[in-house]
């Protein structure tokens, strides 16, 4: 969920609402998910990306 609006954000002012938006469509669809009714289809602005960080220490 995160990648996503990081994305969009790009850490830059001007892109608070289209992150903002973002993180909403993200969390609705989470939330669809959580209860099984989620049926794909959501274009996200990490769609498709690896979010592996190698060496990564949890």
């Amino acid at each position: 969920m995160q990648a996503s609006v990081l994305k969009v954000w790009e850490g830059k002012d001007e892109n608070v609402a289209k992150a903002q938006a973002e993180l909403i469509t993200r969390a609705k669809a989470n939330g669809l998910a959580a209860v099984g009714k989620y049926q794909g289809g959501l274009d996200s602005a990490a769609g498709g990306q690896s979010l592996f960080v190698a060496q990564h220490a949890y």
